[in-house]
Parts: C-alpha cells; structure tokens; sequence
C-alpha cells in the first residue's frame, strides 16, 4: 500500500464514512437466483455459500460492519484486517461493545496476513483488492490462509471499457488499480485459485447505488466504463 493510501484511509473523512457502515453495501440491492431482492452484502455471503461455524477473514475490514454481521446473523468467528489503526481500534470497540468474543481486528500492511496459513474457511473482501497494486501477489496471499478447498469472495470495481482519462477523472484513489473481470480472473488462476468465477452486477438485476457516486464516477458507471461485480475463486 501506497503512504498516500494509507494517510487517507487514517483520515477523519474515511472514518467518518466507514463509521456509516458503507451503507451502498446494504443499500445496493441486486437480484438472487430466486429473483429476489437482496442487498449486496447479502449476496456476497450467499455466494461464498458461507455456514454457521465457520472462520471467515474479512480483508479490508473497514470499521468491522462485515465481520460484526457474520457474527450476529451467521453465526461464525470472524477476523477482519484492515491497514487503518483508527478503523481497527473503532471496531474492536464496536465488538466489544456488542459482546462479540468470536469478532477480532488486526493491523495489516496490505502484503502479508498476520495469519498462520490454512487458518480460513473463506475470506471476504468489500471494494479492497481495487486498492491492492499486484493483485497476483495479494491473492497468492488470501490462498495461503485458506483452509484447502476454501473460497475467496468478494464485491468490487472493475474496468469494462474505460479510456485512460476516464480512470484518472472516476476516482483518484482507484488510479491504475482497476482491472477487467478478464484479468482479475488471470490473477487468481496464477495465484493457485480455481474454480474462478465473475458476475457483473448489471446481470443481476437493477441496481440504484450509482446516486451516491460523484459526477464523474457516476457518468462512467452509466457509460459502461465501469462495472460493480463480484468474483470468487476457490483453493
């Protein structure tokens, strides 16, 4: 992770919106195979097809909110790293406030989980590998914690047809770390993972959350330069 990244994600403003619980992820509604609608949070964990009992890593936890609802509502042990000290400390307070024993927070530089390997039975992440440079890298990482046979899932930006100009006018904070579902997918399969699999979620049914967007971000959504997706891959 860049300084620069990390500065921002320590900021009062990145708290301040993270404390919201990032509320496009409960907000974001898309369409199950049932044809009903859930947020997409919950279609995230539906995809990871993730059980009572299970220990789940969530990378890039933020201030907890996801590992803090695998806890109450699924019934597992969650563990959330994340590379912001004050994000960290807000949700071990969260969780302790809620009497979560199963719910622990760790510091992570965005390269090495401060975890022994084959610790998981799936990891999760929320809009976290966009901020990762070598992708490659990081999920050869996430395999390693994973229990033989785990997933890896998660909820994220992706290139479909975006000019340079357009990356650079989108979001300064995804600049050049974006990639297609196409290569995404590369990554994953060079890291070890199998069973590879990307949804875009224009294929799932109507989505409402492109309002929360700036200008800018959200004129290249609508364009078709960007998508919101999810992937999965398994050990």
């Amino acid at each position: 992770m860049t300084r620069s990244l990390v500065d921002f994600f320590e900021s009062d403003q990145a708290l301040s919106v993270f404390r919201e619980r990032l509320v496009w992820h409960v907000e974001f509604q898309v369409v199950d195979e049932l044809g009903n609608a859930v947020d997409e949070t919950e279609y995230l964990i539906r995809l990871a097809r993730i059980a009572a009992g299970q220990r789940i890593l969530d990378f890039g936890c933020g201030t907890g909110a996801l590992c803090i609802r695998l806890a109450v509502e699924h019934g597992c042990s969650a563990h959330g790293v994340n590379i912001s000290q004050r994000q960290i400390d807000t949700a071990r307070l969260e969780a302790s406030t809620r009497g979560l024993s199963g719910v622990e927070f760790a510091l992570c530089d965005g390269r090495v989980i401060p975890c022994p390997s084959e610790t998981f039975d799936a990891v999760l992440f929320q809009e976290a590998l966009s901020h990762v440079p070598e992708k490659e890298s990081m999920l050869g990482e996430l395999r390693r914690v994973l229990k033989p046979g785990g997933i890896v899932a998660g909820q994220e930006w992706f290139l479909k047809n975006a000019s340079d100009s357009e990356v650079s006018m989108a979001n300064e904070i995804f600049r050049a770390r974006l990639v297609s579902y196409r290569e995404l997918a590369a990554a994953a399969t060079a890291a070890g993972l199998s069973s590879v699999v990307t949804i875009d979620s224009s294929d799932l049914g109507r989505c409402s959350f492109s309002s929360r967007l700036d200008p800018h971000a959200r004129r290249a959504l609508e364009n078709g330069s960007f998508g919101v997706g999810f992937f999965a891959a398994r050990r």
